[in-house]
């Protein structure tokens, strides 16, 4: 795809048009990293965004809780979901192709869930993915933009709900908000002190289990003070090892180039992830590099648990 085509990286009325079309058209789902809920598959998602719960990681100690065995994280479906829409027809075939804001910058905005029930050890899972909206918005940062909202409705292998996700993407044109970012006071990257450092080991000793404990409504009162938690500092240890049990864009032989092709029509030489990398953040205009979304919704979920960045380095987006 080349880049010189007249509207490339230019949102305009006939985009917004082109992805209205697209409502409730069922979406093309890209193989699941995992098919089938398993402890090592669960331990080691819960441990690549700071999780030790043993209910996501020790079959044994879930037999002795009222689930009676392992359960996977509640966002575990990120790396799992295998297609389940009928495939597409003619019509839609045409209405999908192609991308309405080729050549924009899209950021993740907004992520929404319901739980419904925890996968289980055994269980396979199913999903249905479908953009439900699309707004045009003024942004102070990319001027005018795309507001693109997708709905994910995962199922278990008996045909049970289990999470119903809805996200928003924000497609910006790229020259306009790398314009607005000149007109930002420059980021400074200073690395974190002795002092920070042993501010965090500090509540990360001062932390307590509670474990099986319920917790009722008249154990607590209005205005008690939580204990505090700590997660990160955030380093590209962390990033990698989210990787491994998310399994995002691991690619079979042969698949990183195809890959790399498909995401050039957003102007990325190579997966959505290199933005954390500078090069990457420069081109659309962002003041640091970008952490990973959803292992940082994760990781507030289990704030507390995250792992200790070496002395000296410099925090990445989303660290503490």
């Amino acid at each position: 795809m080349t880049t010189d085509r007249a509207g490339y990286g230019v949102l305009s009325d006939e985009s917004f048009e082109r992805s209205r079309q697209r409502i409730g058209i069922p979406l093309r789902i890209s193989p699941a990293h995992i098919t089938e809920v398993t402890a090592d598959a669960t331990r080691h998602f819960a441990y690549g965004y700071g999780d030790d719960n043993p209910l996501y990681c020790d079959p044994d100690y879930g037999k002795n809780t009222r689930w009676g065995g392992l359960i996977a994280p509640p966002n575990f479906t990120y790396c799992m979901g295998e297609n389940a829409a009928p495939p597409p027809t003619p019509e839609q075939k045409a209405l999908l192709k192609g991308d309405p804001f080729a050549g924009l910058g899209s950021y993740q905005a907004a992520m929404e869930f319901e739980y419904y029930r925890p996968l289980t050890a055994g269980d396979r899972c199913h999903v249905v993915r479908t953009q439900v909206g699309v707004a045009d918005k003024p942004s102070r940062f990319g001027g005018r933009t795309a507001h693109v909202t997708h709905d994910f409705l995962y199922t278990n292998g008996h045909g049970q709900i289990v999470t119903i996700q809805r996200g928003t993407w924000i497609n910006a044109e790229r020259h306009t908000s790398k314009e607005r970012a000149k007109e930002k006071a420059p980021v400074t990257f200073d690395p974190y002190t002795d002092e920070q450092i042993a501010e965090i080991d500090a509540v990360y000793d001062a932390e307590t289990r509670r474990g099986p404990r319920p917790r009722y409504f008249e154990d607590v009162e209005v205005g008690e003070e939580i204990q505090p938690r700590v997660k990160g500092p955030l380093v590209v240890t962390d990033l990698i090892v989210w990787h491994l049990g998310w399994g995002m864009q691991l690619t079979p032989p042969g698949g990183a180039g195809r890959l790399a092709r498909r995401r050039r029509g957003h102007g990325e030489p190579g997966p959505s992830r290199r933005g954390i990398r500078v090069a990457g953040r420069r081109r659309a205009g962002a003041q640091r590099p970008r952490d990973s979304g959803p292992g940082r919704r994760l990781g507030r979920l289990a704030a507390g648990h995250g792992v200790r960045r070496s002395r000296g380095s410099p925090p990445c987006a989303g660290a503490p």
